[in-house]
């Protein structure tokens, strides 16, 4: 039960904090801070969820508290990772609450960061945050919810807002546009007709942001429920070919069925965003783009390879099928082939064949290990045997090094 008290202030339990992995850390920072006369407050992101009533992530909190005391409070507790601009962590129990002082922030003279900031109040704070389902408060210990800028109603219309002058918010930091768009994927709310304008006015400010900072944000959207939704606003907005030129060349209408596919995890979220290229010959380019582990960027490689491979792969030997099939990149290729290139009778029958791989039992440790044959062949041919052994092995079943053995000394090319 919701009972509105003010305009700016909500009486209303989230029984379910209590029940985060952080709650306890969150509950004893809050405590200790008010105790000393400050205001403090979980804020932004975490209350948004909360209404929503999905899982927070972090439990943030803002407060009145200045940077130096809130050090002071938890001494050797705090990590300074942000001061300047009053963020500070407290370390308790193996958890890390990062503390924010309310602030306005000064002129922003780079589209990404104000050269300084202003410790403020609450209400203040609120005006320079981005969104307004992002610039709510929440005193746990009063159950009171404070609203300074309608996120509430936002939230209960579905609307994806910004704070203030829409114009002022992109300019001021041009990783909004891409946050907002990772908001659409994945909370499904639409965009404020105001905010959708200016989304697109200048769209080429995005070049400001860093490529670790894009890689984040469109591997998050990537992975988010209502993606077709956001993809839309990505590519009509401008700002899919700001970030990836190989946009412009309407990678989209080589789409296929490819909506239904897993983007659960960061590796099938990438290789689904890859998918819409796997008609390129290289994606070595597109790499530069982003900031990617290079594990990953091999496993996607793997997936590239196997899509363009599958044709090859359906006429080769039991041993080479039964590898590659255990190959996670391989599989996820494969899929990615079915849903682009087959129609018909043609996709039960490969997809019959894909799960029979997927189903298959772990492959088994090699027979043969380099210390049986180090004697023989050194060097890349060491190498080459090994897999040539092993492919057989896979192929003929064999039970034993010595029918490997046996078979090398008759086939030894």
């Amino acid at each position: 039960m919701v009972s509105e008290n003010k305009s700016f202030s909500f009486k209303i339990e989230f029984p379910e904090l209590k029940t985060h992995s952080q709650w306890a850390s969150a509950d004893y920072v809050l405590k200790k801070l008010q105790a000393n006369g400050h205001e403090a407050l979980i804020a932004g992101g975490a209350v948004r969820d909360l209404l929503m009533g999905r899982v927070p992530g972090d439990l943030d909190i803002a407060s009145s508290a200045k940077p130096d005391e809130v050090e002071k409070l938890f001494l050797q507790q705090t990590v300074a990772v942000g001061k300047a601009f009053g963020v500070i962590r407290v370390i308790h129990q193996g958890h890390s609450i990062e503390v924010a002082t309310y602030r306005q922030d000064l002129e922003y003279l780079d589209g990404r960061r104000p050269e300084g900031v202003v410790f403020t109040n609450r209400q203040e704070d609120a005006k320079r945050r981005d969104f307004t389902i992002n610039a709510l408060f929440y005193d746990p210990q009063t159950s009171v919810l404070y609203d300074d800028v309608d996120g509430k109603k936002d939230i209960q219309n579905k609307i994806l807002k910004c704070v203030g002058e829409a114009s002022k918010r992109f300019k001021e930091d041009e990783l909004r546009r891409l946050r907002l768009v990772r908001f659409v994927s994945q909370i499904g709310f639409q965009v404020d007709p105001e905010t959708r304008k200016e989304l697109e006015v200048k769209i080429e400010g995005i070049q400001k942001v860093s490529k670790e900072r894009i890689t984040e944000e469109v591997g998050k959207m990537w992975q988010g429920p209502y993606l077709p939704e956001a993809f839309k606003l990505w590519c009509e907005s401008g700002m899919a070919a700001q970030v990836d030129p190989a946009w412009e060349r309407g990678a989209i209408l080589n789409a296929g069925d490819i909506w239904k596919k897993p983007r659960d995890e960061k590796q099938k979220a990438w290789a689904h965003y890859f998918s819409f290229f796997l008609e390129e010959i290289s994606l070595k380019n597109q790499f530069k783009l982003y900031k990617l582990p290079k594990d990953l960027e091999k496993f996607l490689e793997g997936v590239h390879q196997a899509y363009h491979s599958i044709p090859q792969f359906l006429k080769a030997r039991k041993g080479e099928q039964r590898f590659q099939g255990a190959q996670p990149s391989f599989l996820l290729g494969f899929e990615y082939y079915i849903a682009k290139k087959v129609t018909g009778l043609e996709t039960q029958k490969l997809t019959l064949i894909l799960e029979q791989f997927k189903a298959a039992d772990p492959l088994p440790e090699p027979l043969i290990k380099a210390l049986h044959i180090q004697d023989q062949f050194q060097g890349p041919a060491l190498g080459h045997q090994l897999k040539r052994l092993y492919l057989e092995q896979l192929d003929q079943n064999w039970q034993t090094s010595e029918q490997a053995l046996s078979w090398l000394k008759q086939n030894p090319a």
